[in-house]
């Protein structure tokens, strides 16, 4: 599935000290995890994990804009990275 692959490029973001990354595959685990325990009794499949990286992705987008508005380039190019890292899988 590809949330295994998602974790296991966490593991391998957290051994090369890619804080960025590494946030964003959190964020991603943690809400896969959420929709897990939400009690309705289904497993999460591949597509509710895409859903909830494009949501994601908009998210970090929305962010990235907020920041180059208020001038904070190394904010925004953090963002980006994280969005880098989570398109991937997309």
């Amino acid at each position: 599935m590809l949330i295994d692959e998602i974790r296991k490029a966490n593991i391998a973001a957290m051994k090369a000290h890619d804080t960025e990354a590494r946030g964003a595959y959190s964020i991603v685990i943690t809400r896969y995890q959420a929709l897990l325990t939400s009690g309705t009794g289904v497993a999460p499949t591949d597509a509710d994990l895409i859903h909830i990286l494009q949501k994601f992705a908009k998210e970090l987008d929305e962010e990235k804009e907020g920041y180059v508005k208020a001038g904070r380039t190394e904010q925004a190019e953090a963002t980006e990275k994280q969005k880098q890292a989570i398109v991937s899988f997309l």
